[in-house]
């Protein structure tokens, strides 16, 4: 997926965010970065919007909020680069943009180096 990155990570104690916001057009697709099962797929926690979360092996999971559509469900397993979702912004008005972060063994980590 490409897009611009809006908004990154920090740890800072005064300014925390633990993930990167990415622009991209509403309904863009959102892929799997790897292999894993889904743990969680709602709306329920509303400063995500709809949300994905991905258990991968060692101890990584990763985290797609702000979509317009999810297309997996709680417990399914996926593969890296299928199709798991549909851009949007469902979290906060105006644009349209995914949420990502990456989590070890629970800590928030900066995904971008990760990245393509």
């Amino acid at each position: 997926m490409e897009g611009r990155v809006t908004r990154r990570f920090t740890s800072r104690e005064d300014e925390k965010y633990s993930g990167i916001d990415i622009s991209i057009p509403r309904g863009t697709e959102v892929r799997a970065s790897s292999d894993g099962r889904v743990l969680y797929a709602s709306d329920r926690i509303p400063a995500y919007g709809r949300m994905i979360i991905i258990q991968h092996k060692g101890g990584l999971a990763t985290c797609y909020g702000q979509n317009s559509q999810l297309l997996v469900r709680e417990g399914q397993p996926v593969s890296r680069g299928q199709v798991i979702a549909r851009s949007g912004d469902s979290g906060r008005g105006g644009e349209a943009y995914l949420h990502f972060e990456l989590r070890k063994n629970g800590n928030a980590v900066n995904p971008e180096p990760y990245l393509p």
